[in-house]
């Protein structure tokens, strides 16, 4: 049974939607093909976000591209790059810089190559004295171009890395803008008609991320003015300038941060289970949670963390842990109060972020165990292995849409699963291979594919 994805209402449009993995709409839709399919720039693997009459999203390595919500039919696309981020009077000799530094490294290549063939001539036979005195002065040569090649090392547009990418953060808009951030570091607003409003740079990584050692996933979030982005240290800039407002520690997660307002207080969770201030970054509470690779949520007042670390220690403590705390707002500040903790039997990794509906938590492992939970007080509703009925892994995050859990594999499988006490498949559609979870509304769900868009519905 094939089984299509149907949403009325537009969200605030952004990783996960509005954040929380719920859309609304009337109920699902079959489907036999597409609507329209939108060939990308290149791959990607941020989630597109509805925004008004279009859809945008990222590709590799550091483009915004926006196509027409109602054909697929291409608006604009955009770059993102350092040179980007330099005022106009002063990026014509930054580029100049740029282009030395790769001038550098072309040469660097070739100079190699022949101290390499040099070499294999010394070994060989007594070579002629000459040829050492070529190697010294070969060897000399590359140190200068290294040296020229690493001072623009910060600067240069990456080129594509396989699966993580630098285009995996989803963009996120208030229906007026649309910020995007990229792996390397800059993060732009645009308007909706594609005009650079700004782009900063924050900087190179300086630092391994916790699990895997390269990359960056984690999307950034509107908390009112303050747009939070997770880039070498968790920051909060001005949405309408990209001025620094505040920034806090290091940011070594590829999950996102969830964010919402608490009793009137706007907050931001990490996914090693701090809890803070998006106004100011002030740390209200730290140790609640800890997980790799994907993000914790927040349902009303209670944040919630599934998962584990490193694959030993989930192991070796009997499985993957849930984790739910209540937070309560009282002078500005808000207070954490922890409801329950439980182990899953899931020696697992979870990538997925989880979702809940209607007081369930579903959450799904790597390897395709579905566990749902009872969010007042953790019980488990069940547990069911996939394992049979899908192919590939469950990467993509969760989403609900009127009652229905929708579950994304690598290889593009879509599993819908009415979302309730009991496990009850609904079918399983083939869309195509892809990271990144579905975007819903106007009546119709967006997948983004390594290839490009692909809509289904009405």
């Amino acid at each position: 049974m094939m089984i299509g994805l149907w949403v009325a209402a537009a969200l605030a449009a952004g990783w996960r939607g509005d954040g929380t993995g719920r859309a609304p709409g009337p109920g699902p839709s079959f489907f036999v093909s597409p609507v329209w399919t939108a060939a990308a720039p290149a791959t990607g693997n941020a989630t597109p976000v509805l925004v008004g009459d279009r859809v945008c999203a990222t590709a590799e390595p550091t483009t915004l591209w926006c196509v027409d919500a109602a054909s697929g039919r291409s608006l604009w696309s955009r770059s993102n790059e350092w040179l980007d981020t330099v005022p106009a009077a002063e990026r014509p000799a930054a580029q100049e810089r740029l282009a030395a530094g790769e001038r550098a490294l072309t040469e660097l290549a070739t100079t190699q190559t022949e101290y390499s063939r040099l070499q294999r001539e010394a070994r060989r036979s007594a070579a002629d004295p000459a040829v050492f005195t070529q190697l010294e002065q070969l060897a000399g040569k590359m140190d200068t171009l290294r040296r020229a090649a690493d001072a623009i090392a910060d600067y240069r547009t990456p080129s594509d890395r396989s699966l993580i990418g630098w285009s995996s953060p989803t963009p996120v808009s208030d229906g007026r803008s649309i910020w995007a951030l990229f792996g390397h570091g800059v993060v732009s607003r645009f308007d909706l008609a594609g005009n650079r409003q700004w782009s900063v740079w924050l900087g190179a990584v300086r630092h391994e991320m916790r699990g895997y050692d390269k990359g960056s996933t984690a999307s950034p979030s509107l908390v009112g003015d303050t747009l939070v982005v997770p880039y070498n240290g968790l920051r909060g800039l001005d949405a309408a300038t990209g001025a620094e407002r505040w920034a806090v520690g290091q940011w070594r997660d590829y999950g996102s941060p969830a964010v919402g307002t608490v009793g009137g207080v706007g907050v931001v969770l990490t996914p090693d289970g701090s809890v803070i201030s998006a106004a100011d970054g002030r740390v209200f509470a730290q140790g609640l949670g800890d997980v790799w690779y994907t993000s914790p949520i927040l349902d009303g007042d209670v944040a919630l963390w599934v998962g584990g670390t490193q694959d030993a220690h989930v192991s070796a403590s009997g499985g993957a842990r849930a984790t739910a705390v209540r937070l309560s707002a009282s002078g500005g500040a808000v207070r954490a109060t922890p409801l329950w903790s439980v182990v899953l039997p899931v020696a697992e990794r979870f990538y997925a972020a989880p979702v809940v509906h209607d007081g369930v938590l579903y959450a799904v492992s790597k390897d395709g165990t579905i566990v749902a939970l009872r969010t007042s007080d953790g019980a488990q509703l069940y547990l069911y292995s996939l394992a049979d009925q899908l192919d590939g892994e469950p990467w993509a995050n969760l989403m609900v849409s009127a009652g229905v859990l929708y579950l994304a594999t690598d290889v593009g499988e879509v599993l819908a699963v009415r979302a309730g006490p009991t496990y009850e498949p609904l079918g399983i559609s083939r869309v195509g291979p892809m990271l990144a979870a579905p975007a819903f509304g106007l009546g119709r769900v967006y997948f983004r594919t390594y290839k490009g868009i692909v809509a289904y519905g009405g």
